[in-house]
């Protein structure tokens, strides 16, 4: 597969508005667009990035920069089978570089075809052992098919190698919390937390809490996700049910109103929790 580009542009212009031509000008710089595609891709502008290398007519090496682009910009805009035909286009030229095995890793990935992810990501690993987005990854997937011991291996690779992120830590902190090892899991929480209370690591520490039976901490917690996270209905369900334990049932039923509100079904719970006689009824386990 071959994409080719056809520009009659300069770089001023083009960043503010590229057309294509019918003809290909013999003055035009393949340097010069791969510049200006890539400055459409870092501002987000993806579908440009799509349009403007339909075709292209520059050298070979140019010509895969932007084969990449666009790869990377289906990616962005979740069109995985075109991402991943470009990616193994490209693989298969011979000169894909560790980056593209990753990125179309990340392609199956989303698609859910763990195997080829994970032989993907693998390979990229293969060809830059310095990468940390498909060590994560692969983490990840092999959590989510229950192979801990695997799955915190390569977490603890990431973090021999200094690459301390929260989310590493919110990673261990499910793995734990999937096997019911709650102390661990808050303390790998913790270790994110120090470091930076993300929506998603104060959520999943607020759940580990709760299970502790530690419902005020856990509260708090949950009050740190919704700051960040105030529009997450999952948030406002599960806070409700913290409530619930701290007898605050009007707070709670306060929070399955929103949670509706946001989208999610919570008919069964205000039946159960927020009807007039629950209402009237002392809350017990």
């Amino acid at each position: 597969m071959h994409i080719r580009i056809i520009f009659t542009i300069a770089l001023a212009s083009c960043l503010a508005s590229c057309e294509l031509a019918n003809e290909v000008s013999e003055e035009y710089d393949c340097s010069e667009i791969v510049d200006s595609v890539t400055i459409l891709f870092e501002q987000g502008k993806y579908q440009d990035v799509i349009a403007l290398t339909d075709l292209s007519t520059c050298d070979s090496a140019n010509d895969q920069k932007l084969m990449s682009l666009r790869a990377e910009s289906y990616l962005e805009l979740q069109k995985y089978p075109e991402a991943i035909a470009l990616y193994s286009a490209i693989i298969q030229s011979g000169n894909a570089s560790a980056v593209e095995f990753e990125n179309r890793g990340r392609a199956y990935d989303e698609m859910g075809n763990y195997d080829e992810a994970i032989a993907n990501y693998s390979y990229a690993l293969l060809l830059d052992s310095t990468l940390t987005r498909p060590r994560f990854n692969h983490a990840e997937i092999l959590r989510r098919q229950k192979k801990y011991r695997e799955a915190l291996s390569e977490l603890d690779k990431l973090i021999s190698m200094d690459f301390k992120e929260p989310y590493v830590y919110s990673e261990y902190g499910l793995i734990y919390s999937d096997q019911e090892m709650h102390e661990q899991a808050a303390a790998a929480y913790e270790l994110g937390l120090a470091s930076d209370t993300i929506s998603v690591l104060a959520y999943n520490y607020s759940i580990t809490l709760y299970n502790l039976g530690e419902y005020e901490k856990s509260l708090v917690l949950m009050d740190a996700a919704i700051r960040r996270s105030p529009k997450n209905e999952l948030c406002y369900y599960n806070r409700a049910y913290i409530k619930l334990k701290l007898n605050d049932r009007e707070g709670a039923c306060t929070d399955l109103v929103i949670a509706g509100e946001l989208g999610l079904d919570v008919s069964v719970d205000q039946k159960k929790e927020c009807t007039k006689d629950s209402l009237n009824s002392r809350w017990s386990e």
